[in-house]
This record gives C-alpha cells, sequence and structure tokens, in this order.
C-alpha cells in the first residue's frame, strides 16, 4: 500500500498528460467546490445569489483577478474559500499556469529544432542542405516570385539542428528525409512542390540518395511537382523510373556556361540576369493549353508587341529553338523572356 505513493507522485510528475489532467480536475473541484459551499452558505441569507454567480465567484477569486463585485460573508462560505480557493485552488491554477508556460516554450524548442510536425498547406518542400549561403539564396529567389511571394517553406533535413537565417514563412523539419516520419512531420501529402537539391557538391553518392527521396516522394504524393538536382549526367538513368518533372544536371550547366563565356563573353551575365527573378525581365514558360492554327512565327510577332521575346519550344522533352514554321500544338511548353508570368489563353489573345 505505502508503496504505491511514491510510484503515483513519480508518475505524475513525469507524465505531461497525467499532470495536466490531475491539475485540471483540482481546478474543478475548487471552482464547483467553492461555488457549492458560497451557494448554499451565502444563498441561504441572500436569496438573489444564483448558481452562476457562485461560479463566477469561484473562477475569479482562482485565478486571483479579484473584482470585489461578490464576495463571501457567512462563515461556512468563507471556510470553503480558505480551503477550495486559498489551499486547492490557487496551489493547481499557479501549477497549471507553471505546465502551459513550459509546454509553450518546449514547443518553441521544438520548433525551432525541427522536432515538431508542421501544419503548412500547399507548400514547397526544399530537401537536403548542401550550404546555408546556397540554401538562403535559393529561399529568396522563390520569394521574388510573385508566384511563391507568400509561400511557406519547409527544410527537410538531417545535416543542421536549427535554422541558420530567419526568414519569415520558413519552417525546419529535422530527420532523414529517406524516413516516412520525417515526411510525415513536413506534411509531404498537402505539399505543392518539392525542390530536392543534391546533398553536397564532395558527396559521390548524391545522386543515387536525391533518386531514392524522389522515388518516395512520388509513391507518397504522386500529384507533387518535384525538381531533382543531379550532379552528374551520366547518372540521369537513376532518374528515368520516376516521373519526376525536371531534372536539374547543375555541374554540367556550369560547365557549360564557363566554356561559353570563355569563348564568347557575356553569357554567362545574361543567364544571370534571365533566371534572376528581382532582374525584372526573367525567363517564365507556360503550357499551350488549346489547339490553334498559328504558327510559332506568328505567336512571336504578337508576343514582340508587348514586350515579350519567344525563346524556345518544348515539345516531347525538346527543346525547338528553330521554330519558325511550327504550328502550336497542345501539350507544347513556350519559353519566353517577359516582365511576368502570364497563362496561355492570354498571350494568344493579346
Amino acid at each position: 500500500m505505502i508503496a504505491w505513493l511514491p510510484r503515483i507522485i513519480q508518475k505524475l510528475r513525469t507524465s505531461r498528460k497525467v499532470s495536466v489532467a490531475t491539475l485540471a480536475g483540482l481546478l474543478l473541484m475548487a471552482i464547483f467546490g467553492n461555488a457549492t459551499t458560497f451557494y448554499i452558505f451565502d444563498g441561504a441569507s441572500n436569496p438573489d445569489i444564483t448558481y452562476w454567480d457562485s461560479i463566477w465567484y469561484s473562477i475569479i477569486s482562482v485565478t486571483t483577478i479579484g473584482y470585489g463585485d461578490i464576495s463571501s460573508s457567512s462563515v461556512g462560505a468563507r471556510i470553503g474559500t480558505i480551503f477550495f480557493i486559498v489551499i486547492l485552488g490557487l496551489s493547481a491554477f499557479s501549477a497549471f499556469l507553471g505546465l502551459l508556460v513550459d509546454g509553450m516554450m518546449n514547443l518553441n524548442f521544438r520548433e525551432m529544432h525541427g522536432l515538431s510536425k508542421v501544419y503548412c498547406k500547399d507548400h514547397i518542400l526544399l530537401i537536403h542542405f548542401p550550404d546555408s549561403i546556397r540554401v538562403e539564396k535559393i529561399i529568396r529567389e522563390l520569394r521574388e516570385d510573385p508566384q511563391y511571394k507568400d509561400t511557406e517553406i519547409v527544410l527537410v533535413n538531417d545535416k543542421i539542428d536549427m535554422l541558420p537565417f530567419d526568414i519569415s514563412g520558413v519552417a525546419f523539419v529535422k530527420g532523414s528525409p529517406l524516413q516516412l516520419e520525417t515526411l510525415e512531420r513536413a506534411n509531404l501529402r498537402d505539399a505543392k512542390v518539392a525542390i530536392i537539391l543534391c546533398t553536397s557538391q564532395e558527396d559521390s553518392g548524391s545522386d543515387g540518395k536525391v533518386a531514392s527521396v524522389l522515388t518516395i516522394v512520388e509513391h507518397i504524393h504522386p500529384d507533387i511537382k518535384t525538381i531533382a538536382e543531379c550532379m552528374d549526367k551520366r547518372h540521369e538513368i537513376l532518374f528515368r523510373s520516376t516521373n519526376c518533372d525536371s531534372v536539374v544536371y547543375s555541374n554540367q550547366i556550369v560547365n557549360n556556361l564557363l566554356v561559353q563565356e570563355a569563348q564568347d563573353s557575356g553569357v554567362s551575365s545574361l543567364i544571370t540576369t534571365l533566371t534572376d527573378n528581382g532582374q525584372g525581365f526573367t525567363l517564365y514558360s507556360t503550357e499551350v493549353t488549346s489547339q490553334s492554327e498559328t504558327t510559332y512565327r506568328d505567336l512571336s510577332k504578337q508576343l514582340s508587341g508587348m514586350g515579350t521575346r519567344l525563346v524556345s519550344v518544348e515539345r516531347q522533352d525538346v527543346q525547338i529553338l528553330d521554330w519558325d514554321d511550327l504550328k502550336t500544338q497542345l501539350g507544347d511548353r513556350i519559353i519566353y523572356i517577359g516582365r511576368q508570368r502570364e497563362s496561355w489563353e492570354y498571350l494568344r489573345t493579346r
């Protein structure tokens, strides 16, 4: 019998749910116990007192607000107030507030260190953390695009312990993106876009890890838009069996630009400008969603009048640069230089 008491006390101290339930029970006991004694003893001499008045008096007393609009006058009511409010209620209320503050601090700690579940919707997942400067640049570039200006971004990786920068609307989930539990905490099923970066420039196995994460992401959420970074184009076979919307061969792009710049100065600067969302004119794309007999030469002339330049036509994953005599076709994606992203119907009817 006696051995049970220490175990009960220890359980109350170590279990937050049990502690909250116990304190809530004590608070209710204090409020209704004091309300009952007040109603019985003071109500006998003052018939205007209702039980709701008694509950109001108990709540105001236990929270130490004490408006003074109601007070006990009989000996029985005062003894009830001493026991239920002063001894039982104030102790339980103080302890309950302490647990509440402790819980809020613990929740804030878990959020800062990526241990909590995020409750975002239509957000962007940024998976892996190659380095702080690069990730921050990607986030700020996304923020420059009106389409993603207010979209929440969730970083998913097991490399950092907390966010190294303070950007509004950016959350962090710590854990391996290869684990279902981590992706569930990142609320993958409600995400709109997943950008899967390389693990690091020095990691020779990065492409395999990216492809593995991509497979899991698309299995859980087939409708999500996925963009994967591949370091070595020789590994593109890893991505062929996936439904990845876009694979970016980052090293090949950098190498091509370096060689191009050595031969034709200014090309690198142009590409940098056209891919920077904060520079005004930017590269955009839109899908051809309605059939038309218009050639891309005619469309180009039409777009030129509104300050837009047609650059390329993507048809069946092939970029066509010589599009003069090519007719528009459903499913084509046109790449153009403009001031903002527009729909196909808007561009076609301007």
